[in-house]
This record gives C-alpha cells, sequence and structure tokens, in this order.
C-alpha cells in the first residue's frame, strides 16, 4: 500500500522530519476524517539494515519542535531499533524452535516406527533362520556378520565364535577354489563341496547361495547342509548293487505288481535272457513248455535260493 504525506515522507526518504506547519508542506496529503487537529509535527525512521520498518512519530508540542528535539529522539531511535530487534529475532528464534521442535517430533515419531518394523523384519528373519533344516550364514566378503543355530551345530563352532568369523575356514581345502568362484560369480544353485568342522573332520557338505542387499551393502546369504548321512546312503546303495552285480545266483527284483525292475548278470547266464529283455516283463516268462514242471521247479529254487 502506498504511503503519502508527511509520515510517508519519513518513511520513504529514510530522514528525520520536523513540521510546525503542516498546512504549509507542499506533500501533505491532509487529515482522516476525524482525525485530532495537527498542529506540529516531529517524524524519526526506524531504519535497520538499510530498511525502515517504522518510525517514532510525535505531534502537537505547544511550541513547536527543533533540532534538539529531533537529536533527542533520534538517539533513542538506536536503542528502540536494538530492543526491536532483538524482540523480532527471539521471536523468529521461538518460530523456528517451535518448528524444529514439531520436526523432530514428526520425524521421531517416524524413526521409532521404522525402528520397530525393522526389529519386527529382524525378529522374522531370526525365525526364519533358526527353523530352516540347515545352517544359514551371512556373510560380507567372507565375514560372517550372523548366523542361526543350526550352522553351530554342524560346524561345532558356537554362534559367538562363527559371528565375524572368516566363513571360508569353514570350507575344506580341495573345495575353497570353487566355493570362491561360485560366491564372486553370484552363482546360487546348489552344489557339494567338503566342509570342515571345528575339530578339524572333513565332511560332505552341499551348499548354495544368494546375493541380497542389506543395510545398504550387498551381501550373500549361504545354506549349508551336511550330507553325510545321505552320502553314506548313497555309499551303501552302491556297496549293494555292486555286490548284486557280481553275484553268482540270479537275483530278479521286481515292484509291487510282479513286474520286472532289475535282473543281475547271473540271471542272464542262466535264464538266456538279458536285463533289456526281462525289464518290463512278469516273471512268467521263464516259463516254456519245453521242460518239465520239475526243470521249473529247480530253476524257481536257484532264483529264490
Amino acid at each position: 500500500m502506498e504511503v503519502r504525506g508527511i509520515w510517508g515522507h519519513v518513511l520513504t526518504e529514510k530522514s528525520s522530519l520536523i513540521v510546525n506547519d503542516p498546512e504549509a508542506v507542499p506533500f501533505g496529503v491532509g487529515l482522516p476524517s476525524g482525525h485530532p487537529p495537527l498542529t506540529s509535527f516531529l517524524g524519526v525512521p526506524l531504519v535497520r539494515g538499510g530498511k525502515t520498518f517504522g518510525m517514532i512519530a510525535l505531534a502537537n508540542k505547544e511550541d513547536g519542535y527543533d533540532k534538539f528535539d529531533q537529536e533527542q529522539i533520534e538517539a533513542l531511535a538506536v536503542p528502540f531499533v536494538e530492543a526491536l530487534t532483538r524482540k523480532q529475532i527471539n521471536i523468529e528464534l521461538e518460530n523456528h524452535k517451535e518448528n524444529l521442535e514439531n520436526l523432530v517430533a514428526e520425524r521421531s515419531e517416524k524413526l521409532i516406527e521404522v525402528n520397530k518394523q525393522l526389529q519386527e523384519s529382524n525378529e522374522r528373519f531370526k525365525a526364519l533362520q533358526d527353523a530352516s533344516f540347515g545352517g544359514v550364514a551371512i556373510h560380507a566378503m567372507g565375514s560372517i556378520l550372523d548366523c542361526n543355530q543350526a550352522l553351530s551345530e554342524i560346524t561345532g563352532f558356537s554362534r559367538t565364535e562363527l559371528i565375524n568369523m572368516d566363513g571360508f575356514k569353514l570350507i575344506a581345502p580341495a573345495s575353497l577354489a570353487l566355493v570362491l568362484r561360485n560366491v564372486k560369480s553370484g552363482y546360487e544353485q546348489s552344489y557339494e563341496v567338503e566342509g570342515v568342522r571345528k575339530d578339524g573332520s572333513v565332511y560332505p557338505l552341499a551348499i548354495r547361495g544368494k546375493n541380497i542387499f542389506l543395510g545398504g551393502r550387498q551381501v550373500r546369504v549361504m545354506e549349508f547342509r551336511d550330507i553325510t548321512e545321505r552320502k553314506q546312503t548313497e555309499e551303501e546303495r552302491e556297496r549293494l548293487l555292486q555286490a548284486i552285480d557280481q553275484s553268482i545266483e540270479a537275483i530278479v527284483i521286481t515292484n509291487d505288481k510282479g513286474t520286472i525292475q532289475y535282473t543281475n548278470p547271473a540271471f542272464e547266464k542262466i535264464t538266456g535272457y538279458a536285463c533289456e529283455e526281462a525289464i518290463g516283463e512278469n516273471p512268467r516268462i521263464l516259463k516254456s513248455d519245453e521242460h518239465n514242471e520239475a526243470f521249473y521247479k529247480e530253476m524257481w529254487e536257484t532264483l529264490t535260493c
């Protein structure tokens, strides 16, 4: 809004003004309706940082104002400006403080919620770790960040010992190059290696891994499965198959419907049927009208003894 008249002159010119005959001022604009009569006027601007933000105005001194009055009011204006400035700064500081407190409170609430969600996520992750049938470890460049109880049970190390341990020490030297290669390439399929327990014993191990981002960095989740029992079962099965193949007695394996699934070399020697011919057939193929009952009885006794 435009400010005119003697008040506007003080504010726009940023200089003090003495008027002892208001009607004679060329830039006067008169008084508003209902305003008391104006016989004299002294205005001193309040300036801060080169900007006028107010003024001290006196009016209607009986014998008018002079230079002494102006100097007195100008001297008063200096601490007045300082006081107003401090008050304005205090108001701004209070507003800033209030805004800052509101912001801190809002951020604190969000942080509490984020921490709550993070804690719940960690608890779910830990539950999944501990519920796993295998050992689970999270490592960064081999250094174990966390692991489940199953890994402790498999390796013989306590969880305290495993945390911050070089996880590659759980791998036998003969398998280490393969593991390092798969970690570097991000390989995610299961594969078999040899592991090393705390007591130094070497055991068969199936592992698989997956790279994930955790806490803003890439880490690798590894699953360890002790396959000692499976390997023992496979070895026993292989020994049994070798024993069957090497037996001098004919051996036939059928399913629950009597269909031949396997025959050993001795069966072919005794019956003349190759394994490929017999598989899928019923043992009745061995019966022929060329031989009497005594022959088949003797043969079955040989096959089943």
